[in-house]
């Protein structure tokens, strides 16, 4: 499956009330996810109407933080690359 690093955040749409975003994995194909979707390192937590928040599990045994939250922005400024 496609992890944290490998997507970037394309668009987010409003569906039935909820926003749903559209990620671009490193495949060249376009994603549909929701909050509670699953990538093979972590889980989408929360999608508002610029950003969304992905819960990733660390996998360093020597780390003492288990989770952490990355944000992926829709509008990416020169400061956030």
């Amino acid at each position: 499956g496609l992890g944290t690093s490998d997507v970037s955040l394309r668009g987010i749409l409003t569906s039935e009330g909820a926003f749903v975003g559209i990620l671009h994995g490193i495949d060249s194909k376009n994603y549909i996810v929701r909050v509670g979707d699953k990538l093979s390192d972590g889980t989408i937590r929360t999608i508002t109407k610029d950003a969304l928040v992905i819960l990733q599990q660390v996998k360093d045994p020597l780390s003492l933080e288990k989770a952490r939250e990355v944000r992926k922005l829709l509008r990416q400024t020169e400061e956030a690359k």
